[in-house]
Formats: structure tokens, C-alpha cells, sequence
């Protein structure tokens, strides 16, 4: 019996490498972000992201008004580093999104619905994954509840009504203050 020589083209062994190369890129995260391989409409279509981040915060808060002025800025805030992350997340939030629930879109998904899609990044998604996730619900829960963009709005959620000019003295001091001070020794005010 003779064994019959395969022969190896260039042009079969290159589209070997590059299937191989594509899969690779498909299924690392990494890669995914290295290369920047996800759909331009993530990198470029701001509206979508915003419309997406807001989604995502109001599953993150579950009441926030997804209206509040500045509720995304931290998210692109360049003093951060998830800001260079911000359309990778995003396309992982539709990915995931059209796989759990057939195509649907993250922002048409009721509440249960979009906190199931964040789930499943913690379940299914590599650690890479895990930690971007951790990071974005970090960030959101910070932005609402410090209003790090926003010091006069506060949060209603946990009733900080933030900088003090709405309220009154009345509501703000002890009527008489000087009762709780400490005794003088001295006609200076000096204690010694």
C-alpha cells in the first residue's frame, strides 16, 4: 500500500491560517479589544452607546430616571479607564442580549429582562468580561449615589438632596448653637 502525497497549497494553507486567526479573534476577549473587533456601529453611532449606558444604568439603579442630565459622562470620563472600553461593552451588552433573548434589543428588554443579560456576563463571560461588568456597575452606582457630576441634583434614591441651598437655616443649624460650645477662660477666647 502507498500512501498518496496531500498536497498543500499556499492558498488553502492561508485561508487555514486565517480561519484559524478569526476564530482566535472571535473567541478571545483580549483580541477582541486589541484588534477592536466588535461592529463600527458600537465605536462610532454615540447616540447608541448613550442610549445603551442609560439602559444599563437603570438596570444597575433599578428608579433611576435613564433622563438624568450627566447620567453617562463617567462612563466617557478619560480620567478613567473604562472610557477606552466603552464600545467593546457595549457590543458585548448586544451580543449577549441577541443570544439570551433572540435578537431583541438590550433597551427593549424589560427590567428582569436586562438584569438577566447582566447576569449572564458574570456567568458565561471569561474573567475579562467579569471585570469589565464589575467595573461598569461600580462606575454607574457611584455616578448616582456620590452625583459626582451633579453636586447640586443629589439622589433621591437614598434622600441626599445635595448642596444645602434649598433648605433654610432653621433646617440646617440648632437654633441656638452657642449653648453646645465650650465655656471660655479667658476674655480673648484664648483657653490658657
Amino acid at each position: 500500500m502507498t500512501a498518496t502525497p496531500t498536497t498543500m497549497t499556499r492558498r488553502n494553507f492561508n485561508k487555514g491560517v486565517l480561519l484559524s486567526l478569526g476564530a482566535f479573534i472571535a473567541g478571545c476577549t483580549p483580541v477582541k479589544i486589541l484588534f477592536k473587533a466588535y461592529p463600527d456601529e458600537f465605536k462610532h453611532n454615540h447616540s447608541l452607546q448613550d442610549e445603551m449606558l442609560r439602559a444599563f444604568a437603570a438596570t444597575i439603579v433599578p428608579g433611576v430616571d435613564r433622563n438624568t442630565p450627566k447620567l453617562t459622562q463617567i462612563y466617557y470620563d478619560e480620567y478613567y479607564p473604562f472610557a477606552s472600553y466603552v464600545p467593546f461593552f457595549i457590543s458585548d451588552l448586544d451580543s449577549r442580549t441577541k443570544k439570551v433573548f433572540a435578537g431583541r434589543s438590550f433597551t427593549s428588554l424589560s427590567q428582569s429582562d436586562r438584569e438577566r443579560v447582566v447576569l449572564d456576563a458574570f456567568r458565561n463571560g471569561d474573567s475579562i468580561i467579569q471585570r469589565i461588568y464589575h467595573g461598569a456597575i461600580y462606575m454607574t452606582r457611584l455616578n448616582i449615589y456620590a452625583g459626582i457630576y451633579d453636586d447640586s441634583r443629589g439622589c433621591p434614591h437614598i434622600n441626599f438632596h445635595g448642596t444645602s441651598q434649598n433648605f433654610v437655616p432653621d433646617q440646617m443649624y440648632y437654633p441656638n448653637a452657642k449653648q453646645y460650645f465650650a465655656r471660655q477662660t479667658s476674655l480673648s477666647g484664648n483657653p490658657s
